[in-house]
């Protein structure tokens, strides 16, 4: 009975803390791997999200990435900043890594893409820490 309760207790931790790492994307996991960012000093990561997400794809394909990688995809009417000529939308992708029995994340991943006439044409991407950790 001890060993059931053993495999079941190491079975649930694994579906509550392995299950994140386990339906997360490639790029997720290569942010993961670096250093933890410092309180209010997020990282650069657009190289990172620029072997992902090539520029010239179309919108919906961009999206597409974003949403198989784990991101929460967010549209905005709003150009991209540093981008004059860029189109007057925006998709913003969030991942939030929220642990169990937590209510905040402990990190953020953000990804901002700009479009010129429905094509990618600039990424954006910052890796943050949790604000109460």
């Amino acid at each position: 009975m001890r060993r059931h309760l053993g495999v079941i207790c190491a079975s649930i931790f694994f579906l509550l803390h392995g299950c994140d790492y386990i339906i997360t994307g490639k790029m997720i996991k290569e942010v993961r791997m670096l250093p933890y960012p410092e309180p209010a000093k997020p990282t650069n990561i657009d190289n990172i999200v620029k072997k992902y997400i090539p520029i010239g794809i179309s919108r919906k394909e961009a999206k597409d990435i974003l949403v198989a990688e784990g991101f929460n995809i967010f549209e905005q009417n709003k150009a991209i900043d540093n981008c004059a000529d860029c189109d007057t939308f925006r998709v913003i992708a969030s991942y939030e890594h929220i642990p169990l029995f937590m209510y905040v994340y402990d990190y953020a991943i953000v990804v901002h893409v700009g479009f010129r006439n429905g094509r990618v044409a600039i990424l954006q991407g910052l890796y943050f820490r949790g604000v109460f950790l």
